[in-house]
């Protein structure tokens, strides 16, 4: 396992840590993860490649 570079691991803590400080900023503070697309998406193949679209935004107020 030390050998092993699994990109979607590295992804899933990203995301964790993201989404972590999103909260920690508090509303109206948006976060959103697109789809997530390993590559290459083969069975009993680690991908070492990574692809989501992600947003960050803070909404703007509608008067």
């Amino acid at each position: 396992m030390g050998y092993r570079r699994d990109t979607v691991h590295a992804f899933s803590r990203i995301c964790c840590e993201s989404i972590a400080k999103a909260k920690a900023h508090g509303d109206p503070l948006v976060l959103t993860f697109g789809k997530v697309d390993p590559q290459p998406n083969t069975v009993n193949v680690v991908p070492g490649k990574t692809v989501s679209p992600w947003t960050a935004a803070i909404p703007m107020p509608v008067s």
